[in-house]
């Protein structure tokens, strides 16, 4: 696991041709790739290690994954930053959020992508999901709904899995 700063997220979107919008990927209308709308809002507190993994292992069988926090800060009632600079120095590193909100991982390092998604979904963060290969997706907004998205030709698939949960789906 390594931290990227805001250069470096950018550098691994364009060096892996990940649609950016003013140096933040794209949340949606991704050439390529169709989405939906789920709302996150009346998800239990209780399952949210369930939902942190739902979301990484819906990104498929991928080499490398990074989590960009983008928003922080937003609930500071809710911020845990003591749990979550715990786990950045378990993991080697001593920078602040500002400083490197990229999260790199490979593929064996995924229970840490997962414990680090959970901390930002109950930090109520802004954050992108984003694999290499990169077939699947997501934003998850700190209004309480997650933007997930596949490429078309895995798209019935994605809807699929997404059906099989208590997710519930906003929009396509």
């Amino acid at each position: 696991m390594r931290f990227f700063d805001t250069h470096q997220c950018v550098d691994y979107c364009r060096q892996r041709n990940i649609a950016l919008n003013d140096n933040e990927p794209k949340r949606n209308d991704i050439e390529g790739f169709r989405g939906v709308k789920v709302s996150i809002a009346d998800f239990p507190a209780r399952k949210g290690y369930w939902l942190s993994s739902w979301l990484t292992e819906s990104l498929g069988p991928s080499d490398e994954i990074l989590l960009w926090i983008t928003a922080w800060g937003v609930w500071p009632s809710s911020d845990n930053w003591h749990l979550y600079y715990n786990m950045r120095q378990h993991h080697g590193d001593k920078s602040l959020i500002k400083e490197a909100p990229g999260h790199y991982f490979l593929r064996y390092e995924k229970p840490a992508l997962t414990t680090f998604v959970q901390i930002a979904l109950v930090s109520g963060w802004d954050f992108h999901l984003l694999a290499t290969p990169q077939w699947f997706g997501s934003f998850v907004s700190h209004d309480e709904y997650a933007w997930l998205y596949s490429k078309d030709t895995s798209f019935s698939k994605f809807i699929e899995k997404i059906e099989n949960t208590d997710l519930e789906v906003v929009s396509e």
